[in-house]
């Protein structure tokens, strides 16, 4: 009995041993075993990822079956391509220069800027009782008002507006403000260096403007009837902050030739329908039968070729070196 105990009690150290190694060697086995099943995770979330994409085209392609007006309409939806949004709203608007009725409107608002950043304004137009009516907020601190010099508008800032008429002829206006309230319109030509004498009858055109907190506001409001069936428009931002300079210009410069945009209410129902795939993390392009390509929005974030393997890489060396650390410390040797 006594030769059977002293046997187990010398051959303890080999089993404790052999034990360590086989923990060891399962711990060791651990981050290989994370990598196989983060792979296999990744590979799943990748294929429910591309079959959810699918789906989501084949749902956007539904939105269009039976609608080929908005297939037609639908303009290159490209952040380098401004698009004037022109909402049906269910009331006039007040035109005083304020924005006190346009708050649900608001969120549709177009966004332009100069190419240095330091200006920049919104549109926001709406369409009611064969009337289009437009804000603009020029975020601009420094607004510099018309003299009562003929040439004014040389050396203030101001809104231009151009449009094509019913017989495809361009008119230019110059919208004035020599203090806040109702604006002074002229006609103009199409770089601004002319001005007729005479102002725009009140009925055609009217405008007003005021400065607030964010710059200022300049709100109008033209009937439908003056605009031709495409309903082309352009409008501009004349910002002239430094005298000895040329006054900056930012114009809603659109896809159509000559810089006007179209405003038209079926392409801004086709945008409406890919406007909630604008953020999300996929890019999706409309062809018709012919492959020629139709409208495209989103985008898709640059990503690693495998983000796991750097991660994993380093994990599985810091886990192996702390690992063989401790068990060849913690075992002693026979």
């Amino acid at each position: 009995m006594g030769k059977a105990i002293a046997g187990a009690a010398k051959h303890s150290p080999f089993k404790l041993r052999y034990q360590l190694l086989a923990v060891g060697l399962v711990l060791l086995s651990l981050p290989y075993l994370g990598y196989r099943f983060i792979d296999a995770t990744s590979s799943l979330l990748q294929q429910s990822q591309a079959q959810a994409q699918k789906q989501v085209a084949q749902s956007l392609a539904n939105l269009f079956v039976q609608r080929q007006e908005l297939l037609l309409a639908l303009p290159e939806l490209s952040k380098q391509q401004p698009l004037l949004f022109v909402q049906a709203i269910n009331q006039t608007k007040t035109i005083d220069g304020s924005a006190d009725d346009w708050r649900d409107e608001m969120v549709q608002a177009s966004e332009f800027r100069d190419p240095t950043g330091q200006v920049h304004y919104t549109v926001t137009l709406g369409k009611f009782d064969r009337q289009l009516i437009g804000k603009v907020q020029v975020y601009d601190q420094n607004y510099i008002s018309a003299k009562s010099a003929s040439n004014s508008w040389l050396t203030s800032d101001h809104l231009r507006l151009s449009y094509i008429d019913s017989m495809a002829k361009e008119h230019h206006l110059l919208l004035l403000a020599r203090q806040p309230g109702e604006m002074q319109i002229y006609r103009t030509d199409s770089t601004g260096s002319f001005v007729s004498q005479q102002q725009l009858n009140r009925f055609d055109i009217r405008a007003s403007l005021q400065t607030n907190n964010e710059g200022y506001m300049v709100e109008w409001r033209m009937p439908l009837a003056l605009l031709g069936e495409r309903q082309l428009l352009r409008l501009a931002i004349v910002d002239a902050d430094k005298l000895e300079q040329a006054p900056n210009i930012l114009t809603t410069q659109g896809p159509e030739p000559n810089g006007f945009t179209a405003l038209n209410t079926l392409s801004n129902q086709a945008m409406a329908l890919l406007a909630g795939q604008q953020e999300a993390p996929m890019s999706v392009t409309l062809y018709d039968q012919q492959l020629n390509r139709l409208a495209h929005t989103g985008h898709v974030p640059s990503v690693r070729k495998n983000p796991w393997e750097w991660q994993l890489t380093e994990l599985w060396q810091q886990t192996y070196s702390s690992l063989l650390n401790r068990i060849m410390t913690s075992t002693n040797p026979v």
